[in-house]
């Protein structure tokens, strides 16, 4: 039960957005974005267990002190960190498409 809050947790603040920015994407496009990201087997599935170590890779990614533990300043570092390469690369998050706040 905890992994499963944690997961849902960690995937809501990856996915959020950036406050200057409004990302728009097809659900189809990002989910299909998200299906080739953690089907390590190639079926065009994800099973549970290609869910659960997806999940852990990416916990691990933002557990900076690896104390399996994040606490909010490894995700506010996690998240400036995947900004600033995007930025770098001139390519939006998960192949969205943004349009300025008005």
């Amino acid at each position: 039960m905890k992994k499963a809050i944690l997961a849902a947790m960690f995937c809501a603040i990856a996915a959020a957005p950036s406050y200057a920015k409004e990302y728009v994407s097809e659900p189809e496009e990002m989910a299909s974005r998200l299906i080739e990201k953690m089907d390590r087997n190639g079926d065009g599935l994800v099973s549970m267990e290609e869910h659960e170590n997806f999940s852990a890779a990416m916990f691990s990614n933002v557990d900076a002190n690896g104390d399996r533990l994040l606490s909010q300043d490894e995700l506010a570092a996690y998240k400036m960190v995947k900004q600033e390469q995007r930025a770098e690369q001139k390519e939006p998050r998960n192949g969205a498409y943004y349009r300025q706040n008005q």
